[in-house]
Order: C-alpha cells, then sequence, then structure tokens
C-alpha cells in the first residue's frame, strides 16, 4: 500500500515525485523504472499536445476552459499509458542503462529479460505493428501479367 501511495499517479502529485528523487539518490536500481516510466509519460504528454496542436480547431470548442481541460485530461492520460507500457519507451530506457552500467543490479537483467519474454505480447504497440503488417500483405505480382492492348495509334507498336 505504501508503494501505491509513493508512485506518482495523478500527474499533480508533486510529494510522490519528490519522495522518487529522493529514492533515487539514496538507491538508483530501485528508481530507475519509476523514473523511465515518468520520461515516458512526460514524452507521450508532449506527443498528445502537439498533435492536438496539429488538429484544426473548431469555434465552438476552442475556448480558454476547453483547452485547461484538455491539458489536464492529456496529462493525466499520458501516465496512465506509461504505466500500461504503451510506447515500451520506459522498458527501453531501463534496458540501455542497465547495459551502460548505470545499474548495478543484476535483478534489473532478469526483470528485463522477464518482461520481454512475457506472455502478453499483444500489449506492446509491435504486436500491434506486426498484425497489421500480416494483414496487409501485397500480393505476389511476378505471376500476374498485364493484359494492355497496344495500337499503332497510340505509338507503341512498331
Amino acid at each position: 500500500m505504501a508503494e501505491l501511495l509513493s508512485n506518482p499517479s495523478l500527474y499533480t502529485d508533486f510529494n510522490a515525485l519528490a519522495e522518487l528523487r529522493h529514492r533515487a539518490i539514496a538507491d538508483k536500481n530501485k528508481a530507475v523504472g519509476e523514473v523511465a516510466q515518468q520520461f515516458e509519460a512526460l514524452m507521450i504528454q508532449m506527443m498528445l499536445k502537439e498533435m492536438r496542436n496539429a488538429s484544426p480547431k473548431s469555434e465552438f470548442f476552442d475556448t480558454e476552459g476547453m483547452r485547461v481541460y484538455q491539458d489536464l485530461q492529456d496529462k493525466q492520460v499520458s501516465l496512465e499509458m506509461a504505466k500500461r507500457n504503451t510506447l515500451g519507451v520506459a522498458q527501453f530506457i531501463e534496458q540501455q542503462m542497465a547495459r551502460q552500467g548505470f545499474i548495478d543490479d543484476e535483478s534489473t537483467d532478469v526483470k528485463l529479460k522477464n518482461r520481454l519474454l512475457s506472455p502478453k505480447p499483444e500489449k506492446t504497440a509491435g504486436f500491434a505493428l506486426m498484425q497489421l503488417k500480416k494483414q496487409l500483405t501485397l500480393p505476389n505480382t511476378e505471376s500476374v501479367g498485364f493484359p494492355l492492348k497496344l495500337n499503332r495509334e497510340a505509338g507503341l507498336v512498331p
């Protein structure tokens, strides 16, 4: 229960972020996953903000109150997406830090291997792309002929 309360689950929970900072200073091996998750949430938040800026605005919904609400919603959605490891950025950061020697604990390598070998591939974006690739395979074009009729008027027949 204490771990649940100390993990920032709301973007406005600055006390939990301060606790995370102190845990990272005290023992960097234990806090790497949480810090990587917070970084992924920040990146997702920036992506959502830029997507909203790129979309056309409606004069009915482009009010200051609506912009504030969308900003609040985007920040919370980004935290939830990062918790679910939607993009896998946190996992990648954790793996790279382990490879470069920033993390001394061998259990991190075991944890990363277990995550990569988990039987839930449908939760990763890469799995969704692989499924889409299977659906969008092109037919073999080598056996298809071109039944074009050429005529002298078009200048295609000698």
